[in-house]
């Protein structure tokens, strides 16, 4: 009996360690990002949102960042020059949302031409005494451009992986500028593979995205949705061009600015 009952205790104790040791984590698992893996390669500065002053952070979201304490907020330039985007970016579950601002402001000559004070105080890091900044630190753009950039992410657990399926934008427009229209381009690239599998196809793919809109309504959010096969996800590395990006072009006074920022 004693043999018998100690048989029957062995049995168990296989099988609880078999059950746990064969758990699996749920396929669409939402993904551990590291930091570093979600800022641009091209980004002059990035901290986490945490360690920025609430007063700063306020300034961001007045002018339609969503951003909190686990939101992370980059510099990065425009078209390589000296001209500076700032980028909020936020994990949502399991999608990453990348959200660009551009602000402009008038010149001597009334030209308007990209306004980088709020970008160039956030770069100088916590040194720059942000709390002696605000007030008065804000954006004083005559008209500020907001695009984002959406994708859904994947994971087996050691990768992540990528769908790109969505941007939007909108403006806020401070003095009056007349805005003819806005076109945002939200373009990636990189190797496909499938899903679920998560295994190369070899191919070499890209995947865009655009919003559009013609006399664009100072506040109105318009996007545009492209969204990816069911059955592939894509990987930003391992190739000279894999990876994100936004393209704005827009039409003031019938002239086009054009900016391209590497997510």
């Amino acid at each position: 009996m004693k043999k018998m009952i100690s048989i029957i205790m062995m049995i168990c104790m296989l099988t609880v360690t078999t059950s746990v040791g064969a758990v699996i984590p749920p396929e669409d698992a939402v993904p551990v990002v590291p930091i570093e893996s979600i800022v641009s390669e091209s980004a002059e500065f990035y901290i986490e949102a945490s360690k920025i002053p609430s007063g700063v952070l306020s300034v961001l979201s007045e002018n339609g960042a969503s951003v909190d304490d686990a939101s992370v907020i980059e510099i990065i330039s425009l078209n390589d020059s000296e001209d500076k985007a700032i980028c909020v970016t936020n994990i949502i579950d399991d999608e990453i949302e990348k959200d660009l601002f551009i602000s402009y402001v008038k010149d001597e000559n009334d030209e308007l031409i990209v306004d980088n004070s709020m970008a160039e105080i956030l770069a100088q890091g916590p040194d720059g005494n942000w709390n002696a900044s605000y007030p008065p630190l804000s954006w004083n753009g005559d008209y500020i451009v907001n695009a984002t950039a959406t994708a859904a992410l994947y994971s087996d657990n050691w990768v992540t992986f990528y769908k790109p399926y969505k941007c939007s934008f909108s403006y806020i427009n401070y003095a009056g500028v007349n805005i003819d229209a806005i076109d945002i381009f939200y373009i990636a690239d990189g190797s496909l593979y499938t899903y679920p599998g998560f295994e190369s196809t070899g191919d070499v793919y890209r995947h865009i995205v655009t919003a559009s809109a013609q006399s664009p309504v100072e506040g109105r959010t318009y996007s545009g949705t492209n969204y990816f096969a069911t059955n592939r996800v894509m990987l930003f590395s391992g190739l000279p061009s894999a990876g994100q990006g936004i393209t704005f072009d827009i039409y003031i006074d019938g002239e086009c600015d054009s900016y391209h920022v590497q997510l």
